[in-house]
């Protein structure tokens, strides 16, 4: 079996939503960048969960959970 029948039998048992994942990162080998494409939103990975969260209360969520910081981290 040749390598593209092998990556065809994988890819017919995906969901569609995956199925365009593996275009779009077969599509990036391609490009002249060399790299791979982010297919996440351009908002971040976690904008799905649709929350909003100040810097203030990030700094009280982490200091509640690793304590102060020390004189050192401050300066």
């Amino acid at each position: 079996m040749t390598v593209e029948e092998q990556i065809h039998e994988v890819v017919k048992d995906l969901p569609p939503e995956k199925a365009v994942r593996v275009r779009a990162y077969a599509e990036s080998l391609l490009s002249d960048k060399g790299g791979v494409e982010s297919v996440h939103p351009p908002d971040g990975v976690l904008s799905h969960l649709d929350f909003d969260i100040s810097f203030e209360e990030f700094k009280d969520l982490r200091r509640e959970m690793w304590g102060e910081p020390s004189r050192d981290a401050q300066e």
